[in-house]
């Protein structure tokens, strides 16, 4: 996919080729017109706290976006509309897409809480012995 390593002041960043921010650019851009023709606000600019919310997963590679990868729904909250996508929609969007990845394909993720999730909880200082 064209990312490029680099290192400044001892932090490693992965750098984007010019035509994959434009390819991404692109899309937001007739997403975020598709969305105004059917009355949502996508909240690329800043929310104004006002109007419905979308919320968009998709999955994309150097040959294009995945058939049938594409989630969008409505938030329903009008506030914090961040609480709607969390590990549990994630992981039955990522579930199904799973089986329509190539074989020795790579996954990259950000850091996004949503990613991921602790399914035990971890030892304190309070725990007592039989309960580890």
């Amino acid at each position: 996919m064209n990312f490029h390593h680099l290192k400044r002041n001892r932090k490693s960043l992965i750098i984007e080729e010019n035509e994959i921010v434009l390819w991404r650019r692109s899309y937001l851009e007739k997403t975020r017109r598709q969305a105004f023709l059917e009355g949502f606000s996508p909240g690329f600019k800043a929310p104004s706290g006002r109007g419905r919310r979308l919320i968009t997963t998709h999955i994309g590679s150097d040959s294009g976006f995945l058939e049938n990868g594409l989630n969008v729904f409505e938030s329903r909250r009008t506030g914090d509309y961040h609480e709607d996508m969390n590990s549990a929609v994630f992981e039955i969007w990522f579930s199904f897409i799973l089986s329509s990845i190539e074989l020795g394909a790579v996954v990259v993720m950000d850091n996004a809480s949503y990613h991921s999730q602790r399914t035990e909880k971890l030892p304190t200082s309070a725990w007592k012995k039989d309960r580890s």
